[in-house]
């Protein structure tokens, strides 16, 4: 099985397949993918949700229990200018109390996955992300980039506090 850049509509696939995914998701260390699957089977029966988390659990890989609200959060944000800024938002992982996950907000003049690798090589690195950082999530910045740097540091708090809003832990956002 091939798994395509965007994320599939997961409710079409067998539950054999949701284990395929989940297995994928589980070796890739991809957590929007785990999601998904984790979101997914909860809709399945008992026997094949044991079956499609059981990967994620081996890789100790647990779904974003707060995803669809994080989606709703930023797509509650709009942008009104083009421009060479761009807001990015990394997932955290390592916090226990409430939930292990938190979010990232940034804004830079690089592109995310250029200033994420800055980030993690330690180059003007925010501490959250240099040592809980684990990936971007285009699914929550992408519709805002590319923006004026006017709109970009005017948009970096209001999307953090979106996020904060929705009961997401969010660092940065300043």
């Amino acid at each position: 099985m091939k798994l395509k850049k965007a994320i599939p509509d997961l409710k079409r696939y067998s539950s054999s397949e949701l284990v395929q995914l989940s297995t994928m998701a589980a070796e890739a260390r991809d957590y929007v993918l785990a999601t998904h699957c984790a979101i997914e089977a909860a809709r399945r029966r008992e026997r094949y949700q044991r079956a499609i988390l059981a990967p994620l659990e081996a890789a100790d890989l647990p779904g974003i229990d707060w995803w669809p609200e994080a989606i709703e959060a930023a797509r509650s944000v709009r942008k009104t200018t083009q421009g060479n800024h761009h807001l990015y938002v990394v997932l955290l992982d390592g916090f226990s109390k409430d939930s292990r996950y938190g979010l990232y907000v940034g804004e830079s003049a690089r592109t995310p996955e250029r200033r994420f690798a800055n980030h993690m090589n330690g180059k003007h690195a925010a501490r959250h992300v240099r040592r809980l950082g684990k990936c971007l999530l285009p699914e929550l910045y992408a519709h805002l980039n590319p923006l004026s740097r006017e709109e970009a540091k005017a948009l970096e708090p209001v999307l953090a506090e979106a996020f904060r809003s929705a009961g997401i832990r969010t660092e940065g956002g300043h």
